[in-house]
């Protein structure tokens, strides 16, 4: 079955933008592709892709880390991350998707994004996603087309403590 915040990938070369945060029923083929269920209309029109309620909640994101990802286990839902580091900035026109880099932990994956404006963030600077999609495109790869999905954070920091007890032991 199944998970609250799952989903399938509808695919049609035409645009589907006008049924996004909607709650449709989809007529056509399933099949798999690259390892991913996807439905394939015939066309995209009011028989093949019916709204059945405009006003929908979205789930809340499940809050991972990118290590959890390898599995497949959350793929199609809806995941946020804390402290991203945006390795690379592919472009700034939000636009327009473009194919960033980004990175936690020392895991790196593409996220299919619209542009970064520099208020947001540039290379080398943190944000936190707050809704993506999971996604599996020859590898892991995350997709946020909603430029108000990355909130622009500090960067970590790491502070070195000294032991209370000077042998280590107690």
């Amino acid at each position: 079955g199944m998970n609250v915040g799952s989903g399938l990938l509808i695919y049609k070369s035409t645009a589907l933008s006008s049924y996004v945060d909607k709650e449709i029923y989809v007529y056509g083929k399933a099949t798999i592709y690259n390892g991913l269920m996807e439905i394939v209309p015939d066309a995209i029109d009011a028989t093949n892709v019916v709204v059945r309620n405009d006003s929908t909640t979205l789930p809340t994101p499940k809050k991972i880390m990118f290590d959890q990802l390898s599995d497949r286990s959350y793929e199609g839902m809806l995941v946020a991350f804390d402290t991203v580091k945006l390795v690379t900035v592919a472009g700034t026109d939000v636009t327009k998707l473009a194919n960033h880099t980004v990175s936690q932990a020392g895991i790196t994956f593409p996220l299919r994004a619209n542009g970064i404006a520099s208020s947001i963030g540039t290379a080398g600077s943190y944000v936190n996603i707050k809704k993506s999609i999971a996604n599996y495109f020859n590898g892991v790869q995350l997709l946020s087309t909603n430029t108000t999905d990355l909130v622009a954070t500090t960067t970590p920091t790491v502070e070195f403590m000294a032991a209370s007890v000077a042998t280590g032991t107690e």
